[in-house]
């Protein structure tokens, strides 16, 4: 996973500085492997913070966990990328055009102040400021927090700036970030069903396991508040909403490595907070579901050419290889991936010399910064 990362990873070409991003989609064509851009809604672009976002938050985890500099070092090329993304009034940008950092500013997926986009870098500018001591990125978190501050009704969002007020509470000791912890918290909590499932949205349609971290925010919330009904709430809905499925293989239409990661850290969180068995059993069985135990029979991370795929689809292991299935999948393997062979190693590693432009557009082009 981590060798398919460095393979989508390049550099932005700017004259201001060093920065690193990822291409977001490599996928399988006739037996043969291409970087495509991204089109869901009409021409997106080839790189995004979303990604490189979540892709520093990883590497920052691994640097805590594991002390390699490696680490420390992919994770601060993503950090400028993320600095460049954030515009004078705080807000974020949330793709470039090119290779050559043009912003994509009017798109619905690119749009400054998005909500998805503007929680993953918050989120990792948290996890720079618990991790590396960076007071820079503290001062970036200040200019953001009023726009996170904001009425959100998408609950799975909100518990990233959950994760992040907890990281900031780690990084400066000040407990002023404990009225946010606590107030988005009891949002998270007044989505509850009359089964006690925490939805992603009040009164929503469907319901998505990728970003369903809400449980296990609430039980960090809970351990950190000292307050056992968020815990109480967390374990409830894991019971109902996630147990069942884990114990079923994930046994639905269309799976994603983000559904299972979202998945595991909801369990690692509970049975950090509980020390509960049953949480620790229930995350090696999700676990096995990117070594086959789905509804394909098939790994879908493959060790030997260090990828994961981009799930399983009716019953079939979907072939691509995008960056935020290979984010998500290091996420869940965490604890038994061998970091530092894979950090260390220089074999398969490929730049993309020629990756795809975007027609000329009149945006600006990101700078790197401090």
């Amino acid at each position: 996973m981590v060798r398919q990362i460095r393979r989508l990873m390049r550099p932005i070409r700017t004259a201001d500085g060093h920065m690193m991003a990822l291409a977001i989609y490599r996928v399988r064509r006739k037996g043969r492997w291409s970087f495509t851009p991204a089109r869901e809604t009409g021409y997106e672009g080839v790189a995004c913070l979303d990604d490189a976002a979540r892709a520093a938050w990883l590497f920052l985890d691994v640097w805590e966990r594991f002390g390699l500099m490696e680490a420390r070092d992919l994770a601060e090329g993503l950090l400028a990328f993320v600095h460049a993304m954030q515009q004078e009034d705080g807000k974020f940008i949330n793709f470039v055009n090119n290779w050559r950092g043009t912003l994509n500013i009017n798109g619905p997926t690119s749009y400054p102040g998005g909500p998805a986009w503007t929680a993953r870098a918050v989120m990792a500018l948290a996890r720079s400021a618990a991790a590396l001591g960076r007071e820079g990125d503290l001062e970036r978190i200040q200019l953001a927090w009023p726009h996170i501050r904001e009425p959100m009704k998408y609950k799975d969002i909100r518990a990233l700036h959950v994760l992040a007020a907890l990281e900031l509470d780690r990084a400066t000791e000040d407990d002023a970030w404990l009225y946010d912890i606590r107030r988005w918290s009891e949002e998270i909590l007044e989505t509850r069903d009359e089964q006690g499932r925490l939805l992603n949205e009040r009164d929503a349609p469907y319901f998505h396991y990728w970003g369903h971290i809400q449980p296990g925010a609430l039980a960090l919330a809970g351990a950190r508040l000292k307050w056992t009904p968020f815990v109480e709430a967390a374990e409830h809905s894991v019971r109902v909403m996630i147990e069942p499925i884990v114990q079923g293989g994930f046994a639905l239409p269309q799976v994603l490595p983000y559904d299972v990661s979202s998945v595991i850290f909801n369990l690692k969180a509970l049975h950090e907070v509980t020390l509960r068995s049953e949480y620790r059993d229930l995350l090696h069985l999700a676990r096995a579901w990117f070594r086959g135990r789905n509804p394909a029979g098939q790994p879908v991370y493959d060790p030997e050419n260090g990828l994961c795929h981009d799930g399983v689809d009716n019953n079939r292991v979907n072939e691509n290889s995008g960056a935020e299935s290979n984010i998500e999948g290091a996420f869940a393997l965490m604890e038994e991936l061998p970091w530092t062979l894979m950090l260390r190693s220089g074999e398969d590693v490929e730049q993309i010399e020629d990756g795809p432009e975007a027609p000329s557009s009149d945006a600006g082009a990101v700078k790197a910064s401090d």
